[in-house]
């Protein structure tokens, strides 16, 4: 022992000791995993992907469930398959949906499953040029986002699955409802839900209820002699106004029109221990009794929510609304939705306050603000009320500067107009908010002719017009600028007098009892686009433009400069930057603008510009998928590869057929939607859309079927765009006509194409 102790110097480090090679393949285990992988730089740039299963056959034959996340926003989809095999149809069926010109999917992370290295979905990788990063076997931990994505939706839907009572095959609904609740409840990371950070607004909770809930859905279609709904189980959503439901014989369906029963299950009924203190403080909650109103008509219980510590830069801000003076309202207090039970419940025990705390915001919405205001007092009450101020505090001041009105007494002799905010969220190119527009109307259908106005002009460009000069300014490779006029309206004198009540919320103080008399045009008058066209007009004759004959919002100089006037949208076209430049100052000093740059997105289509190529496309793609959205088309199976079938002839319905007002209300918005599209980008719906158009004053179901069917083609057919390309050349035009093909008039059917 001595003689090792003079060889080893104990007072050094012992330097690191090799295994051999014996040691090493007995002894050697997996090490803690540390390291973190690069994250997502922007949306759609890094993808966590996984597969769960085998489970029992669902409803619809789905045995395994695939997920997509996007690691930047946390966005969350998924798909239940049949096999494994469809995670390559399902992987393209998410890149296809949710991919934009800037968010473009760069990497994949997954796991070494056969399903993600086969030929085909490799060979789909390398020439969508997006990087396969596939985690080493055995190690699920390097896929650590998306195992855990999975087992959160998994673990939700089974909660949802017990609370409901349904049986075991609806497991695909409630994944999708998982998933649909993931989507709005905030996540700590972000600071925010998912849902806001990809579309950039809140969403709506209103509509949420617990899976399971009993309710009565309106029949679509029906006899006299029948009941008028039928009983359901709701299921689950699609989108924010479409309920997936169950009928009780066993029929899936979809309705809007959904009355819920009332919910009363105990927070207890959940079946998991709650806190003590929890549940003492729920049971001493005071309740009011419901007045009886007499009929079926459900009243909810509602009691105060208990206190609670706000998350980390957050704050609950009380908002004072003022009651409607004809109608006093007494205090509303607000309860535990069940939905929040049930997410409650699928929490773990070590679940923070500060996450129960979040699960009742989305549960419990009378609070939350709507998608847009459509009232002074919604917009006062919403989540984002002090935006809303702002901008009307703005827009107040800005009418002020302006002069737009004098506050006078209220005359005896003249009518005073009323008017109303308009709220407005102006959005980019991928549907982000960019800033909050307020602005205060008059309501002009008050107005009464000869007294209050003469004559009504609105300056908008034609269609045909401003895609004829695209098409100019993509052959001759002509600059192509944007710019935006604040309160145009605010720049013209009016002739006639006119008082108008001060903006709701944010009258003079001390002047409350007094009106507006208008000294320039103020949006909503009747006259107000005449005017502000001749103001317009004035102001650019001065710069050297002049009307266009064929279209009188056209304006064109002898630089070969042309502007496109919108209302107070103005698209600059013309052959140099400095050239444009030297106009847009002259603008600036006689108005306030607002310079937009290059032209990327006109009247919600987006402009997408190839200038070696000299080649632009036009795309309404936003604009049609919030159409099928709304008419829930969006995720239809069957889709169409012509918008008209040929071989049928639409005939109008007989004279004692009488529709119903929903369904000619919804005939004539879809029209009225479609009509739009044909006019911008897709020519292509002209004929169908013209024939179905012929019918909206009584629709039948045949009617509807065919526009139906229109939606199901620009379903397959929404990432069409309208291309420009190639010189100018003269038009070549081709007719066709049938015999007597009306069979209503006998009329002919004559057509033109150029």
């Amino acid at each position: 022992m001595a003689e090792m102790t003079e060889e080893i110097d104990l007072t050094k480090p012992i330097p690191e000791i090799t295994p051999c090679e014996t040691c090493g393949i007995s002894t050697l285990c997996s090490k803690p995993h540390k390291s973190h992988i690069q994250p997502g730089d922007a949306p759609m740039d890094l993808i966590h992907s996984d597969v769960l299963g085998p489970f029992k056959v669902g409803l619809d034959g789905s045995r395994f469930l695939v997920t997509f996340l996007c690691d930047a926003t946390q966005l969350s989809v998924t798909y239940c398959i049949k096999s494994k095999a469809d995670v390559f149809d399902c992987f393209r069926n998410f890149k296809q949906h949710y991919e934009r010109p800037d968010r473009k999917i760069h990497r994949l992370r997954a796991d070494n499953g056969g399903e993600y290295t086969s030929k085909a979905m490799l060979r789909y990788l390398f020439l969508t040029g997006i990087t396969p990063e596939f985690t080493v076997p055995g190690n699920p931990q390097q896929n650590g986002a998306a195992e855990k994505l999975g087992h959160i939706i998994w673990k939700k839907a089974k909660t949802f699955l017990k609370l409901s009572g349904l049986p075991w095959e609806y497991w695909p609904e409630m994944v999708r409802t998982a998933n649909y609740v993931r989507m709005r409840i905030p996540q700590s990371r972000l600071h925010t839900t998912p849902y806001r950070a990809w579309y950039g607004h809140d969403p709506h909770y209103r509509h949420m209820r617990t899976p399971g809930t009993k309710c009565l859905a309106l029949e679509r279609i029906r006899s006299k002699q029948k009941d008028n709904a039928i009983e359901c189980t709701f299921l689950g959503y699609e989108g924010d106004h479409i309920y997936r439901l169950v009928t009780t014989t066993g029929r899936l369906i979809r309705a809007s029109t959904v009355q819920f029963a009332a919910e009363k299950r105990a927070l207890n009924d959940v079946g998991v221990s709650e806190p003590l203190a929890k549940r003492q403080h729920l049971s001493t909650l005071p309740t009011h009794p419901a007045p009886d109103l007499g009929g079926d008509i459900e009243i909810i219980q509602d009691t105060p929510r208990p206190e609670r510590e706000p998350l980390p830069g957050q704050t609950y801000t009380p908002v004072l609304v003022p009651a409607r003076e004809c109608c006093p309202r007494t205090a509303k207090v607000t309860t535990y939705h069940p939905l929040e039970r049930a997410l409650l419940a699928a929490a773990d025990e070590s679940a923070t306050t500060d996450e129960s705390c979040f699960i009742a915001l989305v549960a419990n919405a009378e609070s939350l603000e709507p998608y847009e205001p459509r009232t002074y007092r919604q917009a006062v009450s919403g989540g984002n009320a002090k935006q809303w101020e702002k901008s009307m505090e703005d827009e107040v001041n800005s009418l002020t500067e302006n002069r737009t009105w004098d506050l006078v007494d209220r005359p005896k002799d003249r009518a005073v107009l009323t008017g109303k905010w308009v709220y407005k969220h102006k959005r980019g190119l991928n549907s982000e908010i960019l800033r909050y527009k307020s602005r205060w109307v008059v309501r002009g259908f008050e107005q009464r002719e000869g007294l209050d106005y003469y004559e009504t002009f609105a300056s908008v460009v034609k269609p045909m017009s401003y895609k004829l000069l695209f098409a100019i300014a993509a052959a001759n490779d002509l600059e192509i600028e944007q710019m935006d006029v604040k309160t145009a309206f605010l720049y013209g004198d009016i002739d006639t007098e006119i008082y108008v009540e001060q903006p709701e919320g944010i009258g003079a103080i001390g002047e409350s009892h007094k009106v507006c008399k208008l000294n320039k045009a103020l949006y909503g008058l009747k006259q107000s686009p005449r005017v502000w066209y001749f103001t317009l007009t004035a102001c650019l004759k001065t710069f050297g433009f002049e009307p266009l004959t064929a279209d009188n919002c056209i304006f064109h100089n002898s630089k070969g400069t042309y502007i496109a006037v919108f209302v107070d949208d103005l698209l600059i076209i013309g052959p140099s930057k400095a050239n444009i430049s030297t106009i847009k100052a002259k603008l600036s000093e006689r108005f306030h603008m607002t310079d937009l740059g290059p032209c990327k997105y006109y009247l919600g289509m987006e402009v997408i510009r190839d200038r070696q190529n000299r080649t632009l496309k036009l795309s309404q793609r936003s604009y049609l998928e919030k159409v099928l959205r709304d008419f829930g088309m969006w995720d239809c199976n069957k889709k169409h590869d012509t918008p008209i079938d040929a071989h049928t002839k639409l005939q109008r319905a007989d004279a004692e057929f009488e529709p119903k007002t929903a369904d000619i209300k919804w005939y004539q918005s879809a029209v009225g939607s479609l009509m739009y599209a044909m006019l911008g980008t897709r020519p292509d719906i002209a004929y169908a859309v013209s024939v179905v158009s012929r019918f909206a004053a009584k629709p039948t179901q045949t009617h509807q079927a065919a526009v139906t069917r229109i939606f199901r083609y620009l379903r397959k057919t929404v990432d069409y765009v309208l291309v420009f390309k190639d010189p100018l050349a003269a038009l070549s035009g081709y007719s066709d006509s049938d015999w007597a093909g009306d069979y209503d008039t006998r009329k002919i059917n004559f057509r033109l194409r150029f």
